[in-house]
């Protein structure tokens, strides 16, 4: 027996979305109506410590003061289309693309009547384009997701093999292996929007650095947001291996099962929560002063040039992470009158530690002496100092009674051991300082 099949679904969304933009007067320094609440001081008068500024005349900054950058960043940034308001002042819209395409096997072959063995492939691959608001070059948040293009391949393969030794006794085997491969890059990746308008030393060359940086300008009525933020670029590649052996053997009113399970996970992510193009924010307090500490405004202090928080994320390995896991069970189900059963059983599992490819490649945080811990250098462990855990035992107890042909009572009581997010799993330890940066 056979079987294969082909699927492709195709989606295309046009999508609309409302955005705060600065509005023509803010655009040309003119703050004039926030006179009142949020009068713009000269940053280059008074004293170091803020105090002493001069508030700009009318308050408004003259066109000499704006900042060269900023002036070319405004002109990156669709001008309101919908209103002069200070927010919801501009409509946006685009169209984002979702394709995705899967091909399936199956093939099962009848060996004898002891051996059967079955094999199952498949392999998905998808394409998933979505614009900003702002379009290609000023970004903004995306329609349908990130502002980013995103391509991924999956393959599945799993063989199966069950051979029965005689009617009580049953085996089953089976080896698989995953792939996943995923490519997310933000929209302008192909371009040097940073080198163009005057911010250096972002686009050096890779994709990773391509485009312009995440822009955020805080105000009390509305934060302007353009570039493009969150974690973008987004590079997967991830390989599972597995292999599964389970036993089934009946003996008068029991049937014992056992089995083994083993996997090794291979994780390649690339991912940080810090732009790789940079993060720009613009705040009142360079444009307030000590003596009105909630006077400013966002919008004044990028006129003028002067980011109040940088950051700019980038990694020096290449984060690859390793990782073993195995399991090991054994159960009864005894069927010991007409209606009662019992289960009875238990399961260890061990969760390797995650270990880098290459030494240095996972850091560690030693809370106890405040020191960093590189795996793999000099006295510290290939694990970070993370300590193997091999005493996973988890007790598994169950009963049912039937009270009638159609009325069953079933109770039980288990122990399980998983991983959760808090740095047992996968792209923690690749993204601390000193690997990441």
């Amino acid at each position: 027996f056979f079987f294969t099949d082909y699927r492709r679904n195709d989606r295309r969304l046009t999508g609309a979305a409302n955005a705060d933009v600065p509005n023509d007067a803010f655009r040309n320094g003119d703050f004039s109506a926030y006179a009142a609440t949020n009068p713009i001081f000269d940053p280059l008068t008074g004293n170091p410590d803020g105090s002493g500024r001069t508030q700009f005349p009318d308050n408004i900054i003259p066109s000499n003061r704006f900042n060269p950058v900023a002036v070319k960043l405004l002109a990156l940034l669709p001008r309101a289309n919908l209103n002069q308001n200070v927010n919801q002042n501009y409509r946006g819209y685009g169209k984002a693309l979702f394709n995705t395409s899967e091909i399936d096997g199956r093939v099962d072959w009848n060996i004898s009547e002891h051996d059967k063995i079955f094999t199952r492939y498949s392999y998905m691959w998808s394409h998933l384009a979505s614009p900003g608001v702002f379009a290609k070059v000023a970004g903004g948040f995306g329609l349908e997701g990130n502002s980013a293009t995103t391509d991924t391949k999956n393959q599945l393969l799993s063989i199966n093999h069950t051979h029965t030794f005689g009617a009580t006794l049953l085996s089953e085997a089976r080896i698989g292996y995953a792939q996943f491969h995923l490519d997310e890059y933000q929209n302008d990746s192909d371009l040097a929007t940073d080198n163009e308008v005057g911010i250096a030393g972002i686009n050096t060359g890779p994709k990773i650095y391509g485009g312009l940086s995440n822009i955020v300008i805080n105000n009390p009525f509305a934060n302007y947001q353009f570039g493009i933020a969150g974690s973008v670029p987004r590079l997967d590649r991830s390989l599972m291996f597995q292999g599964v052996n389970n036993w089934t053997k009946i003996a008068g009113n029991h049937q014992i099962r056992w089995g083994a399970d083993v996997r090794r996970n291979l994780e390649d992510l690339f991912t940080l929560f810090s732009s790789t193009r940079g993060d720009f924010t613009f705040g009142d307090d360079i444009t307030s002063t000590m003596e009105q500490p909630n006077a400013g405004l966002g919008m004044a202090t990028f006129l003028l040039g002067e980011p109040t928080f940088f950051d700019h994320g980038g990694i020096v390995q290449e984060p690859d992470e390793r990782a073993t896991r195995i399991s090991g069970y054994a159960g009864d189900t005894w069927r010991a009158t007409r209606k009662i059963t019992l289960n009875f059983g238990g399961r260890w599992d061990y969760i390797s530690p995650i270990t880098p490819k290459k030494a240095g490649g996972d850091a560690n945080f030693n809370l106890n002496t405040g020191e960093i811990l590189i795996a793999g250098v000099g006295d510290v462990s290939k694990y970070s100092d993370v300590k193997p855990r091999y005493t996973n035992f988890a007790p598994r107890l169950g009963a049912t009674y039937a009270i009638t042909e159609k009325t069953v009572i079933r109770a039980g009581l288990g122990r399980s051991y998983f991983i959760n997010g808090f740095d047992a799993a996968f792209n923690h330890l690749d993204t601390f300082y000193p690997v990441a940066q």
